[in-house]
């Protein structure tokens, strides 16, 4: 539909054409105006008929499509499906979707920060961006990916709120007005279970040293018990609280002791650090109970608390350090700057090819040669470091590798090698960790 106004002594024309963007144009005669929006029209019609063949649907009718062919097949579909509903109240949503640019997607990005968190803008955009790749590659469509064109709003740093063991304290008194908090709190940190999870435990799930979590964030799971757990869930079923009711509470009971900044997921993270440190559990071992379908999370956590746990036991005690296993341990470490290059270096070559890469440095270093780089970067050359002795021929825990190195020659016929070796890389690492810690 085109219609022609005048404007500030000026005619202009604009043509609406579904699935197309607005087109205006000014121009000094109306019969101008009017030859400009005849050609617009006829050149749209061209190439609507053009399509005829492969006729695009809106972005709508694509977004819908996804939802009800992908998404219903997700685990994650109730979130996904909420976060399309929103997308679809967008002006855009009714262009053709081959139309849909980096432009409008990039304006979308902006308003929507205005009123979300980066980390919510960032989940709708890559919901958006699969519905892209779905349709080219799955429903035929000669379309673009404009996600992959703009900037991705840069997410917070994770959350790394510790509690005082003041307002653990304060926290598992609970309250008089609901003794039944005391133990969901003792049994997060018991379980690292979250607040969802707890709420759906079932007294026929209690195994007693086992409890099966039927309805988990990512699939259902059965998780070893301590014996302090054991006990609470055995005077304490069935849950009577919904998980929303125990969000309440919860916020009711910091604010009652006045504990701020606290919230209830971050049980879960101490939780885990306690199976790391205090009971010495592995990466897979912790996966296992927090249920964690990929490490990379666990693997953050566990680095970071590590990495902060060696300078700070050095901090306080600057005479000895304790090495778990024997010292021998070999390891490949790349710093975070050849990785990066590695990874771009592989994607520059796949050419819409799948690939399978290795990516490390070409030698290893052991355990020991790390630890004496570290006390040399903070300054303590006299101290003496004290082997565990470890378990299974030295390793530092259940599930640790004794030797690792991967082969990346692959990587490297692309061109690509790391710049820095495997103790290089740990000396820069342990001065940036040092830098921050400290």
């Amino acid at each position: 539909m085109a219609y022609i106004r005048k404007r500030l002594g000026r005619w202009q024309s604009v043509v609406r054409v579904k699935g197309y963007p607005a087109r205006t144009q000014s121009f000094d005669s109306k019969s101008d105006a009017k030859l400009w929006s005849s050609n617009i029209e006829l050149e749209l019609h061209r190439e609507e008929h053009g399509l005829r063949k492969n006729k695009y649907p809106t972005f709508r009718e694509c977004f819908e499509r996804y939802r009800d062919e992908i998404v219903i097949h997700k685990r994650s579909k109730e979130m996904e499906t909420k976060l399309i509903k929103y997308i679809l109240t967008e002006g855009f949503v009714n262009y053709r979707v081959d139309k849909v640019d980096s432009s409008m997607i990039a304006s979308y990005r902006d308003r929507a920060l205005r009123n979300l968190k980066s980390s919510s803008v960032n989940r709708r955009l890559a919901v958006i961006s699969h519905m892209f790749s779905i349709a080219k590659k799955e429903w035929g469509y000669k379309v673009n990916n404009p996600v992959l064109s703009i900037r991705r709003p840069k997410n917070p740093e994770p959350r790394d709120r510790r509690f005082t063991q003041e307002e653990l304290d304060k926290l598992l008194k609970g309250n008089r007005a609901d003794p039944h908090m005391k133990f969901v709190i003792e049994l997060a940190l018991e379980t690292a279970m979250r607040r969802s999870e707890i709420a759906n435990i079932k007294p026929e799930h209690f195994r007693g040293k086992t409890l099966k979590i039927v309805k988990a964030k990512i699939k259902p799971r059965t998780i070893p018990l301590t014996k302090r757990a054991q006990e609470l869930l055995k005077f304490n079923l069935p849950i009577k609280k919904s998980a929303n009711a125990i969000l309440m509470c919860w916020k009711r009971l910091t604010k009652f002791y006045e504990i701020e900044d606290a919230h209830f997921h971050d049980l879960r993270h101490l939780s885990l650090q306690r199976f790391f440190t205090v009971k010495k559990l592995s990466v897979p071992e912790c996966q296992v109970i927090s249920g964690h379908l990929e490490p990379r999370t666990l693997l953050r956590v566990y680095a970071n608390l590590k990495a902060e746990d060696l300078v700070h036991k050095l901090k306080i005690n600057q005479d000895e350090l304790e090495l778990l296993g024997d010292g021998k341990q070999t390891k490949s470490f790349i710093h975070i700057s050849d990785a990066i290059n590695g990874i771009f270096s592989s994607l520059n070559n796949l050419q819409d090819k799948v690939e399978v890469f290795n990516l490390g440095s070409e030698d290893s270093v052991e355990i020991m040669d790390v630890a004496k780089i570290v006390c040399k970067n903070m300054g303590l050359n006299e101290i003496k470091i004290n082997l565990t002795g470890g378990v299974d021929d030295g390793r530092g825990w259940k599930g640790d590798i004794k030797i690792a190195h991967l082969d990346i020659s692959k990587l490297k016929n692309l061109g690509w090698r790391p710049k820095l070796s495997s103790l290089e890389a740990a000396d820069v690492t342990s001065q940036e960790i040092i830098d921050e810690v400290i």
